[in-house]
């Protein structure tokens, strides 16, 4: 139910407020100095929950304005998120960064289980995450496809990436992670997702479920 042309007007909405809250995400838990660290992106420093939660505040803006169904665009928003992230992390070896902590067995320095940055070899975390959040498009695609629920492929993304992230954020390299006192803040975000996941899945299952049998009964 939504316009096939939507799309290139969400995009406009969506690609500036993701950097931005990416941006400013990074700088809210790294610290920074002045009003201009924000606009130095090539100073490094995007963190994509961050890029998510300004893309969609943007999207919100764009439904709102458009009057066209908030829960639904995120429906077909989520696996060309989840596909983009997983190109993302491809930039993420090559830019050296979000790689997993050092590798000490020498069995085990080898790419695609490590990869060697700054001089030593590294669990490749970045490559993990590419091919699960591939791996997790594929299923929102079947997902999408298959089961006439409005909402279930949005809490099913923000389960099975939340899943995906607190995982590995166990094996991430302190020094590539942001942290709220001493715990990793993507972590904790990622318990927040998958709990909320969990949630609203269970929840749309049974209303769900709870109006086919009332259709049923009024069928007969």
């Amino acid at each position: 139910d939504i316009n096939r042309e939507y799309p290139y007007t969400l995009i406009w909405w969506i690609f500036p407020l993701s950097i931005i809250g990416a941006r400013i995400y990074f700088l809210i838990f790294d610290g920074f100095t002045d009003f201009m660290d924000i606009i130095r992106i090539w100073d490094g420093g995007l963190a994509i929950y961050g890029g998510v939660i300004g893309g969609f505040l943007g999207l919100v803006c764009s439904c709102l304005i458009h009057k066209v169904n908030i829960i639904k665009t995120t429906d077909v928003v989520a696996p060309v998120l989840s596909i983009g992230q997983a190109f993302g992390r491809i930039g993420c070896i090559f830019g050296k960064c979000c790689y997993g902590v050092a590798v000490t067995q020498k069995s085990l320095q080898w790419f695609p289980i490590a990869l060697y940055v700054h001089g030593e070899y590294h669990y490749a975390t970045n490559f993990y995450e590419s091919i699960l959040d591939l791996c997790l498009f594929v299923i929102l695609v079947i997902v999408l496809r298959k089961v006439k629920i409005t909402g279930i492929v949005t809490f099913s993304y923000l389960f099975g990436y939340g899943l995906i992230r607190f995982i590995l954020e166990s094996f991430r390299d302190q020094a590539q992670t942001l942290f709220i006192g001493d715990y990793p803040v993507s972590k904790l975000l990622s318990l927040i997702l998958i709990i909320v996941g969990v949630i609203g899945i269970c929840v749309l299952l049974l209303v769900n479920n709870k109006r086919n049998g009332k259709e049923k009964i009024e069928a007969k």
